[in-house]
Formats: C-alpha cells, sequence, structure tokens
C-alpha cells in the first residue's frame, strides 16, 4: 500500500458542521430540508386500496419468500443473500453467520467467514440505524451514499464536545497517511488503540477518547465516510483498514439517488411498508423517509394491511396476492435477526403480551422460532463439546407437529455447527 497522495487528500470528504436534529421533526441531511408534512400520495384510480388488499398471511408469506425463508433454501452466497435482504445486522458475529445459514443451508459459517475476509465479497460496516452490518461489497457506496446523515451527527457530536474541525481533518490525514504507508505495522490494519495511540500525542486525550471510543466514535466517522472499513480480527481486537487498500477504489452514490435506491431495495425485501417503517429501520426521520417515498410514486402502490395502509413496489402486486406458506412454516432465527428490525409496528412479528421476550433491554433481540413468519417461541443454545443441547421457551402449547419440526429445526443448526449429538427440550407455556 502507498501513503495517500497529496491530490487525493484534496478529494477526501471536508468535514463541515450541517444541521441535524435527531429525533426532532426538523432535519437536514445534505440537500434536503425537511419539516414535519404527514404521508399522502393523493386521489388516484389506479392506487384503489380497495381493490389491493393484502393480508398479514400474504404479506408474511411474501418476505418469507424473498428472504429464502420457505420452502427449500436458494443456493444463494453469501454475499447474494446479503444484497437480497438489505443487509445482515452483526453486533454478534455468530449470529450473523446463523443467519445467513438460515437463508441458505449451503453456506456454514466458514462460507461466511470466507466471503468477508478471503473472497472479499462481503464488507463489515456500521450502516441502518448505525448497527453493524455485513453487506455485499460492490454495494457500500449505496449504503454509506444513502445513510450520510449518520456521519453527520457523528461529527456534530465530537463537535459539541470540544473537537475541532481542523483536528478532524489533521486526525484523518494521519490515519490514511499511516494506513497506506508501505511500512505500516500489520500490513495496514490497526486497532482503535494503534490510531489512538498515533494521534494522541499532537491532539491531547479528548481525540483519544473519541478514537477508542467502544460505540465507534471518530472511527465510526471515518468508516461511515468511506475512508476505512472493518478488517480481519487480531488478536481478539478488532482492526480497521483503508478500503481502497482493501476493496479498491470507490466513490459513495448521491445521497438522493442512494436513498430512493436503498427505499426500492427495502420494499422489494420487506413490503408491503410505510414511510414510518422505513424510517424506523433505516435509522432516519420519518419526514425524510416520507419525502423519498414520494420519488417513487410511479413505482408503487398504496394497499390496506391489517395495519392500515401501506406501499408495495407495482412489479411485487401479482406476487403478493398469490403468496401461500408452506407445510410446516417453522424457521429458528439468531439473535438481532433483522427480520424482526424491518417494520415499526413489531405486532405483526410478535404477540403484544410477549413483546418483551423478544425485544429485550438495552437492543438486545432474542433468538426466535418462527411459524408462518410469527414468533411463537424463544430459542437457547448451550454447547458443551460436541454436544448442542437446545432450549424452547414456547409463547403458547405447541402442537406435536409443531414441537418435532422445531426440533428438526434445532438438529440441523446442531449438525451445522458440528456437534455430534444434540438434544431439545421444551419450557412450559405461559
Amino acid at each position: 500500500m502507498t501513503p495517500l497522495p497529496s491530490d487525493a487528500r484534496k478529494q477526501m470528504p471536508r468535514m463541515r458542521s450541517l444541521t441535524f436534529e435527531y429525533p426532532q421533526m426538523e432535519f437536514r441531511c445534505g440537500a434536503f430540508h425537511y419539516r414535519q408534512a404527514p404521508y399522502h400520495r393523493g386521489h388516484d384510480a389506479s392506487n384503489s386500496i380497495a381493490m389491493n388488499a393484502i393480508s398479514d398471511r400474504q404479506a408474511a408469506a411474501f418476505r418469507l419468500e424473498r428472504h429464502s425463508l420457505a420452502g427449500t433454501p436458494k443456493r444463494t452466497s453469501p454475499a447474494g443473500i446479503a444484497r437480497t435482504i438489505c443487509g445482515i445486522q452483526a453486533q454478534v458475529y455468530s449470529a450473523a453467520q446463523l443467519g445467513v445459514w438460515a437463508r441458505s443451508a449451503a453456506h456454514p459459517p466458514a462460507s461466511t467467514d470466507r466471503a468477508l475476509w478471503k473472497k472479499r465479497a462481503l464488507v463489515k460496516t456500521w450502516s441502518m440505524r448505525s448497527t453493524l452490518h455485513l453487506h455485499a461489497a460492490a454495494e457500500l457506496p449505496l449504503y454509506l451514499g444513502a445513510l450520510r446523515c449518520w456521519h453527520r451527527w457523528i461529527e456534530k457530536r465530537m463537535l459539541n464536545d470540544g473537537v475541532t474541525l481542523r483536528q478532524l481533518e489533521r486526525v484523518t490525514t494521519a490515519i490514511m497517511d499511516v494506513m497506506g504507508s508501505a511500512a505500516a505495522a500489520h500490513g495496514g490494519f490497526m486497532t482503535r488503540r494503534e490510531m489512538a495511540a498515533l494521534v494522541a500525542e499532537e491532539h491531547g486525550e479528548k481525540v483519544r477518547a473519541w478514537l477508542e471510543s467502544g460505540w465507534g466514535g471518530m472511527v465510526k466517522h471515518l468508516v461511515q465516510n468511506g475512508l476505512i472499513c472493518f478488517g480481519p480480527p487480531r488478536g481478539g481486537e478488532t482492526t480497521f483498514v483503508r478500503i481502497d487498500a482493501w476493496l479498491g477504489a470507490m466513490e459513495l452514490m448521491e445521497e438522493e439517488t442512494a436513498l430512493v435506491e436503498l427505499a426500492r431495495r427495502y420494499l422489494r425485501a420487506y413490503g408491503p411498508a410505510s414511510p414510518h417503517d422505513f424510517a424506523s429501520w433505516a435509522g432516519m426521520p420519518v419526514t425524510a423517509a416520507s419525502k423519498i417515498f414520494k420519488l417513487l410514486l410511479d413505482e408503487t402502490l398504496d394497499v390496506e394491511t391489517g395495519r392500515g395502509r401501506a406501499m408495495i413496489l407495482r412489479t411485487d402486486l401479482a406476487r403478493l396476492r398469490s403468496a401461500t406458506h408452506g407445510e410446516s412454516g417453522i424457521v429458528l432465527l439468531p439473535y438481532f435477526d433483522t427480520w424482526l428490525l424491518s417494520h415499526r409496528d413489531k405486532s405483526q412479528f410478535v404477540p403484544p403480551a410477549f413483546y418483551k421476550r423478544v425485544y429485550r433491554d438495552a437492543g438486545w433481540i432474542s433468538a426466535t422460532v418462527l411459524q408462518e413468519g410469527r414468533v411463537i417461541a424463544t430459542w437457547g443454545i448451550n454447547r458443551r463439546g460436541r454436544e448442542a443441547t437446545f432450549t424452547i421457551e414456547p409463547f403458547a402449547p405447541l402442537r406435536r407437529q409443531v414441537r418435532h419440526a422445531v426440533a428438526e429445526r434445532a438438529e440441523a443448526i446442531a449438525g451445522m455447527l458440528g456437534a455430534a449429538a444434540c438434544s431439545v427440550s421444551f419450557a412450559p407455556a405461559p
């Protein structure tokens, strides 16, 4: 790798202070300025919602099919899965690996490792809701371009804490130069602590604290600016590497163009959905999401769902109307699965009485058992040597054939993990 040339430094994103008030309903994001305004398509006979009623069961069957969670899993690559479902949440990496496997049984954990660290077909980064995801590497410019508002939010927090624009620019240049140096230790991969040690003497302890911040801080600022990305772990520590060295030179998509494309892909994977749903999933104000959805009016239809009016892509209407569930409809999903984060109203996934069993404190999301797209139980696994013990905690008594299907899925997971023995127990239903 070579040092960052002077002309390239001039092309690096300038560190500007922008207005970003969140979650208040006034929001400035790049060229956009939004104020609270309700979503309204207007009168259009071709969009008659009476003609386009979609039941919750049809919507769930459609989404399960799009996620390859219904029927025989498709032999799709890990990058292909990430592309189809708009990223795989990856706060817990082992859960992300299981999320890939659930959607394509051809890919055990080692396949995701190879796609991420060897083939570089996947990339790990912060994206929706500013949380960790695996994305198809070729689509990184789309996600970073669409979600620039998170980069600006982090920048504003640092500026409010006393870090100056001049410091941001100088620290960025110093880190990029060292990562690009031919003499860089560890081939240009750096940990947070190494970055902090590099710049602390010149820029002070406040900058060091922002670089070592466990939630991302200045490192997240560099990642979401499209300058660095996650590298392979080293001795249990997270590393980062220059994107141009790891994936090749790339240019982030223009913000509005990227947001429209992201909304289009979101509807393809998670429709029917409303601007409120998209805003909740992406981590952006509803007013911003509503403006983006209005730019898709020529490609979308309004439908009436069990939760009110929502939107779908016109090309998906026939498939939604014909969507049906398979024989058992049983799926075991890992912690933090994106299926459970796709819509604002979680009652379509989880009975309200059991909401806290799934969406737990501190943002933790349980591993779940789905039947026809709805959560009927949570599950856990305890591994001792080559033995795997599953505990299923149902929300209501399960029929014998459902228990049998759940046990079959648990045994398949155990086999994928290399367990020689598997046992499955069911806790009493409340």
